[in-house]
């Protein structure tokens, strides 16, 4: 289990990829006779012959930049570019890499632009015919711009004198607010914040951490309230807010206690989610509530019910029971016999209520994990809200100290299901993992699934979050 204390915030994800920018004669080919027009190259573009323009009162960080670009460029695709301040007059060519705020008018173009959609924090890279400018609303952001045009185009390029066009499919890269372009170049901020809630006063007692948030979509007129929960400082009750104004205003609805288990205490990762179809004597639009508390020596992983908006909750039940979250020094670092994470999901096909979550319960004897996995990702299922199947593998890896954690899943366009997870007791630790299925009892056990990794290389790691969007 990962736990990460954060302030609850409303985060959503969009990738835009772009298209192609413009083709690039390869200057190195000496014929077409390898190319008979039966095998594609990429596309790329020509940046050959440009010449850097910088602002005449640039910073040491800017200069440092512009060194390290030219000096990329020449050992990547051996090219060389010359140097220009921007009250040169005389220097001005149509081949410019323009950095900065620059009185050139693709620059006050560029940075107006991304001045409209965000004012703190981003960048922007934009092509205007032959002129590149990449420009920050502050130098520090300008500097990072520079850095993800070299990362992204100068050294992926396998062409001399050209970029791939394809390369870098986000333009602006996240600094602060994450600010998209799509093919036609227009700005879209695709992320936004606001507070849910912060303390009064410096002496309240605050820690919220794993939030949640759930829009209504099956609830008639009410359809589109925001809903939003999380742990509070390791204590039960957990917390519930309400937003009727798509997240810009939130009110405190009320404390949501365990009624499953009176008494419990310590809770731990809740997951709120609206019935999308009547189960049982709840129609849909019902508000399910999923944690795991600890009381008697036991971790309890239960569900409950509103049909009131929240403000009252009963009872469904206990969809697993396990021991007290207890220190395992044998085992690799981590806790032994806790159940964590559950989130559920509702299969229209199956009319099932699913809840996954993980596992790193203890044999009967006490002393070894169940079929030896450090910790394994499985799940149950309901038709009536009333009884539970028995438990079954979602992921559970053969390499013992591999522990899979955090289950994450959506819905793709084409039916399938994708999850995403962590594994830690792995280098890098809580290294993200996906995997995908036919239907959400489809699960292969013992296959891992592959690595996420961002087109520069990087590995993503730990508490991860997942969703599909049908802009592509």
């Amino acid at each position: 289990m990962t736990n990460f204390r954060k302030i609850v915030s409303m985060l959503m994800v969009c990738t835009l990829l772009l298209g192609i920018f413009i083709s690039c004669t390869n200057t190195n080919t000496d014929s077409d006779d390898t190319n008979n027009g039966n095998v594609e190259t990429a596309a790329t573009y020509d940046i050959t012959g440009y010449t850097i323009v910088r602002p005449d009162l640039s910073g040491d960080d800017i200069k440092g930049v512009i060194a390290l670009l030219r000096s990329e460029a020449l050992d990547n695709i051996d090219t060389e570019f010359g140097v220009a301040l921007d009250a040169d007059e005389e220097s001005k060519t149509e081949r410019e890499i323009i950095i900065g705020e620059t009185v050139r008018e693709e620059s006050i173009a560029a940075l107006n632009e991304l001045r409209s959609k965000t004012s703190k924090q981003a960048f922007i890279i934009k092509i205007f015919d032959k002129k590149i400018v990449i420009a920050g609303l502050s130098e520090k952001d300008t500097v990072i711009g520079v850095k993800h045009f070299i990362t992204e185009f100068v050294n992926k390029s396998t062409t001399k004198g050209c970029i791939p066009a394809t390369s870098g499919d986000i333009i602006a890269q996240k600094t602060g607010n994450v600010i998209a372009f799509t093919h036609d170049y227009n700005a879209i901020v695709v992320e936004h914040g606001s507070d849910i809630y912060k303390p009064t006063s410096a002496l309240e007692r605050v820690g919220f951490t794993y939030g949640k948030i759930v829009k209504l979509e099956h609830s008639g007129e009410n359809n589109g309230i925001l809903f939003a929960t999380s742990e509070a400082a390791d204590e039960n009750p957990y917390p519930l807010f309400r937003s009727d104004d798509d997240g810009k205003t939130w009110v405190k609805v009320t404390n949501i206690y365990d009624s499953v288990n009176p008494g419990a205490t310590l809770g731990y990762q809740p997951h709120i989610y609206e019935l999308p179809k009547a189960m049982g004597k709840y129609p849909a639009g019902t508000l399910m509530f999923a944690n795991c508390t600890r009381i008697s020596g036991t971790t309890r992983m239960s569900v409950q019910a509103s049909t009131d908006l929240g403000v009252t909750w009963e009872p469904i039940g206990n969809v697993a029971i396990g021991g007290s979250y207890v220190a395992d020094p044998d085992n690799y670092g981590w806790k032994s016999n806790g159940l964590w994470e559950p989130i559920l999901m509702y299969e229209e096909e199956t009319e099932r209520l699913y809840c996954f979550y993980s596992d790193e319960l203890l044999d009967g004897e006490g002393d070894a994990h169940v079929g030896g996995h450090n910790q394994r990702l499985v799940y149950k299922y309901t038709t009536d809200l009333e009884n539970w199947s028995d438990l079954r593998e979602m992921v559970a890896l053969e390499e013992a100290q591999f522990r899979p954690g955090m289950v994450a899943l959506t819905r793709m366009g084409d039916g399938r299901y994708a999850l995403a997870y962590e594994i830690c007791a792995r280098n890098p630790s809580g290294q993200i993992f996906i995997k995908y299925a036919d239907r959400l009892d489809g699960w292969d056990p013992a296959d891992m699934g592959k690595p996420v990794v961002t087109a520069g290389g990087a590995s993503l790691a730990t508490a991860p979050g997942i969703a599909w969007t049908p802009l592509g």
